[in-house]
């Protein structure tokens, strides 16, 4: 009897340490793309600001 117990606590404590693993891991995924994103649409605005300030400066 003690042994199904043993087996039993030791099968939770291992299924909720593997699902708190994984679940962070997509969090942070999820976190990194948003981060990319991000990076991405701010390089695109720099990027349009020297295009435009170019644009007035020379005309």
């Amino acid at each position: 009897m003690i042994i199904i117990i043993q087996f039993t606590v030791t099968f939770l404590f291992l299924n909720l340490s593997l699902t708190g693993v994984l679940t962070a891991r997509e969090t942070t995924k999820r976190i990194n793309n948003i981060f990319e994103d991000r990076n991405y649409y701010a390089i695109q605005d720099r990027t349009n600001e020297e295009l435009l300030e170019k644009i007035f400066i020379a005309a």
